[in-house]
């Protein structure tokens, strides 16, 4: 039940970075533009790897996992 919890936390915490990056931006130098772009490479980048922390709570509250599988959700996090 803990790993789920910390599973969660981290999906949670990378929810909110999502949330802060997708604000509404002005985008009418090509400074700003590039940065646009920096922030749509980061949404992208959280996003999979929200989606792999939702992966892995749904795998471990279904089933017992394999050491292997705990090592990995345990690599995860660093």
């Amino acid at each position: 039940m803990a790993m789920i919890e910390k599973i969660t936390k981290q999906a949670d915490s990378l929810q909110k970075k999502i949330d802060s990056l997708s604000g509404n931006y002005l985008t009418n130098t090509w400074k700003r533009q590039q940065e646009q772009k920096w922030r749509d490479t980061q949404i992208e980048r959280f996003k999979l790897q929200k989606q792999v922390y939702d992966y892995l709570a749904e795998e471990a509250g279904c089933r017992d996992l394999t050491a292997f599988e705990t090592a990995l959700i345990t690599g995860t996090f660093f």
